[in-house]
């Protein structure tokens, strides 16, 4: 189970997130570890083998490509609302790769997002503001080379993230009681303990990184 967040996407929480820096202070990467610690641990901790859950929509693997390229078509069973993408190889003028979707797998696909590539990169990440049933990549290379891999993931993790990194950020700034932060800290803590209650976890128990009936979906219960 990995943590796709950031700190872009705290501020759609709170704002500004740069106020509760501290003097010196210039990211809340220290916060982001014992934040992502915790959650895996809590994982553990309710019976859960992190690597059976986040199962990826691989949409693509690592292969280097000198032509214009048309994925095949690949079913999303779950609703994974986050794209990351990595780029090994890049040489030659900018490139394009551009996420499509469809409901049906020899329907006319329409266009999720479009990225310009113009060098190499590692984990970009973002969410989608549609789901599909279906989706694949389109990959125009005019010159040069081109390497990259490509995944979709579910975004209820997220939260699991986002909430507990906030609470350690807000732990660290209050100063007292019932004071800004402290309340802010709370209400996040709540927040995060809510999640365990309303989460539906998909767990790959046969290991073969596809979701089908050997899933189990379970409702997670404090």
């Amino acid at each position: 189970m990995k943590n796709y967040t950031n700190e872009t996407f705290l501020k759609g929480f709170v704002a500004p997130l740069s106020k509760y820096l501290w003097t010196g202070q210039t990211t809340y990467n220290s916060q982001k570890s014992n934040a992502e610690l915790i959650v895996n641990n809590d994982f553990v901790s309710k019976g859960y083998r992190n690597s059976f859950i986040q199962v990826p929509l691989v949409l693509r693997e690592s292969e280097t490509i000198s032509a214009n390229e048309t994925g095949l078509a690949i079913e999303d069973n779950l609703v994974r609302m986050r794209y990351v993408y990595t780029v090994s190889v890049f040489t030659g003028t900018a490139k394009t790769i551009v996420l499509m979707g469809c409901n049906e797998e020899d329907g006319t696909f329409e266009t999720v997002n479009t990225f310009t590539i113009t060098s190499t990169s590692a984990n970009m990440t973002g969410i989608i503001s549609d789901s599909y049933k279906y989706y694949k990549l389109v990959s125009t290379v005019p010159d040069g080379t081109l390497n990259f891999t490509f995944k979709l993931v579910e975004t209820s993790y997220d939260l699991f993230f986002a909430y507990k990194w906030l609470e350690l950020i807000l732990m660290d700034s209050f100063k007292e009681e019932n004071d800004q932060y402290y309340l802010k800290m709370i209400e996040f803590r709540k927040m995060y303990n809510d999640l365990w209650n309303n989460v539906v976890i998909n767990e790959d128990t046969d290991e073969d990184g596809t979701y089908d009936d050997s899933y189990q979906q379970i409702t997670l219960a404090p």
